[in-house]
């Protein structure tokens, strides 16, 4: 399932914020590249939207999921960008984890 950026209904979102868990375009996410998470680039409205509903909203496991695939898929991009590794190259290794069907 596709989902949308919070801000921009119309864009797809490519992340989801490590303190609100909303979703975000490529134009309202930032990087944290030590901790390795995205956040809103604007902080100020992302800190109070994630005060105010903290106990309000439950994250569905779907939504766990997801933010975890947007953040590999960062990382990925960040990685294929840089010229460490191609996106080739990681679906040869993903496949050799994959556990062996039965014969």
């Amino acid at each position: 399932m596709i989902q949308e950026c919070h801000n921009h209904p119309e864009r797809e979102a490519t992340a989801i914020c490590h303190y609100c868990n909303r979703y975000l375009c490529t134009d309202c996410a930032a990087w944290n590249s030590t901790w390795k998470y995205s956040y809103c680039k604007n902080e100020s409205e992302c800190l109070k939207y994630r005060d105010t509903h903290a106990d309000k909203e439950d994250v569905s496991a779907e939504e766990i999921v997801m933010s975890n695939v947007y953040k590999l898929e960062a990382l990925i991009e960040m990685l294929e960008r840089k010229g460490i590794v191609s996106k080739e190259e990681i679906r040869k290794e993903i496949k050799k984890m994959r556990p062996k069907k039965d014969q």
